[in-house]
């Protein structure tokens, strides 16, 4: 689900502000989520959802995301308007 908003991220950035920008927004993501696999809890953790599920903000997006064993696993990545993702859109 991830990757799917990623693209539509992506798209929505182009559509409204140019390759350019859209570039560099996506490259903010990509250094949070670099970021994350150096300091994998500094995110916000979330009791009310998915087992140790975390969430950081870059720019008007959140990524959700769980620490796996050595590994970060993307779920989803909203934007600040859209409610708060629910245990079970993090799961699908």
């Amino acid at each position: 689900m991830a990757e799917l908003d990623l693209e539509s991220i992506d798209l929505d950035g182009v559509t409204t502000w140019g390759e350019d920008q859209a570039r560099d927004y996506s490259q903010r993501i990509f250094g949070v989520l670099d970021s994350l696999t150096a300091f994998p809890r500094m995110g916000t953790l979330h009791d009310d959802l998915v087992s140790e599920t975390r969430s950081i903000g870059v720019g008007h997006h959140r990524v959700y995301y769980r620490v796996e064993d050595d590994r970060i696993v993307v779920m989803r990545i909203v934007h600040e308007r859209m409610s708060e993702p629910d245990s079970e859109d993090l799961t699908s």
